[in-house]
């Protein structure tokens, strides 16, 4: 259901493409840690990257079952607006409970992400 049709393997490449960009590591698509949440032991992250990359997974997974029953997947875009909607709440939260070095922490690789999308997206071909 989430990983096996071939329009939501793309959306899955595209997602770990971004968190491998955001994390700096190589995480490949694997329906155990789409599904379950299970990483590789092998694999260490740090206490953000790991909560970076649930909050990505959920977002993407949410997004499947919205479009579960259409004729098409969603897209990377749709997943980046939502990702930006998680952010703006997660914002909220961690500043209500007084944690934002966690927030930083998680939030920031992927802020910088998308302002080197804005400003490469903006440059003169």
């Amino acid at each position: 259901m989430f990983t096996n049709c071939t329009k939501i393997k793309k959306f899955w490449v595209n997602i770990f493409s971004i968190i491998s960009k955001v994390t700096n590591t190589q995480l490949e698509p694997d329906p155990k840690l789409i599904i379950l949440g299970i990483l590789e032991l092998n694999q260490t992250f740090r206490i953000t990257q790991r909560n970076f990359i649930d909050y990505s997974l959920i977002t993407g997974k949410k997004l499947i079952l919205k479009f579960w029953k259409g004729p098409t997947a969603p897209t990377i875009k749709m997943w980046i607006i939502e990702m930006t909607e998680t952010l703006n709440v997660e914002r909220i939260r961690f500043s209500l409970l007084d944690k934002q070095e966690l927030f930083v922490g998680t939030w920031s690789p992927f802020i910088d992400y998308l302002k080197g999308q804005n400003s490469s997206a903006q440059e003169p071909d």
